[in-house]
């Protein structure tokens, strides 16, 4: 995560290729206009991308054909812009597919620019399910945002704080420490959020709490 001052100038997401896909995907370190999603045609129902056309067939169990889909769309235009839509798709399959590989975008170390999250940031109250938000939390490390981005992503992300899943209370807890780290206006709300979270009466959010933690005394020790 890294905080803007302006909007940035560009709509584009970085395009440094992903270390896990560089096999199936032709390398490149040029950086390419993205003029809009590919598309083709599907019926009588107008023109679709081949992501999403990919997506419409994810069960929500077999992520393989994520890894598929991930690997045949990337390195087509548009495939970032078509990826943060797809995030916010009511029909929850296609969005929790979509979630899944941002994540392992900025898993990679893909940076997604403020102008390219923008609609994401608009629609989160939109994300239809509790697995595309399990994804989503956690990649605002990789997003570029600026601070009423960062906001706005931090008081969603709190709305899930108290959720009863603990893997989505951890995972909320997760893009808040990453803001807070970032924005000083929620440092003090991140860290007392760390703290509950090392009590908590999940393993998974204690767990996640402490590798937080270590990743927070790290942070420090460099500045």
């Amino acid at each position: 995560l890294s905080l803007l001052k302006t909007t940035c100038r560009s709509d584009l997401g970085s395009n440094k290729p992903s270390r896990s896909i560089l096999m199936c995907i032709p390398v490149t370190r040029a950086k390419k206009l993205i003029a809009g999603p590919p598309v083709r045609m599907k019926g009588f129902g107008g023109m679709i991308s081949e992501l999403e056309e990919r997506l419409e067939s994810f069960d929500g169990v077999d992520v393989s054909v994520l890894k598929k889909a991930r690997c045949a769309c990337h390195d087509m235009p548009g495939f970032f812009e078509e990826l943060i839509r797809l995030c916010v798709d009511p029909r929850p399959a296609v969005s929790d597919g979509a979630a899944w590989i941002l994540k392992a975008e900025t898993d990679d170390g893909q940076t997604f620019r403020s102008t390219l999250i923008e609609p994401l940031t608009k629609a989160l109250d939109a994300i239809p399910s509790w697995q595309a938000k399990l994804s989503i939390c956690p990649s605002v490390g990789g997003f570029e945002m600026t601070p009423a981005q960062a906001r706005t992503f931090y008081r969603w992300a709190e709305g899930l704080s108290e959720h009863k899943r603990p893997f989505l209370r951890a995972s909320s807890l997760h893009a808040r420490v990453t803001i807070g780290l970032e924005l000083n206006e929620f440092k003090t709300a991140s860290e007392a959020a760390l703290a509950a979270a090392e009590h908590d009466t999940a393993a998974s959010v204690r767990a996640r709490a402490r590798n937080l933690r270590e990743m927070v005394s790290a942070r420090r020790d460099k500045l």
